[in-house]
């Protein structure tokens, strides 16, 4: 991206939304993570507006 940023699409396999939670939680916590976000088949990609 021109602003430097990077975008991952990443595939995780859990064992629950419980597990899922977490994990996304964890990736909030890492420093300099802009957004976590899940994406479903009913919402699709688009770029994060900053």
């Amino acid at each position: 991206h021109d602003d430097r940023t990077v975008t991952l699409l990443i595939t995780v396999e859990v064992e629950g939304i419980g597990q899922l939670s977490k994990v996304l939680h964890k990736l909030e916590n890492v420093r300099d993570v802009y957004e976590v976000r899940r994406e479903t088949a009913s919402s699709p990609l688009r770029a994060a507006a900053g």
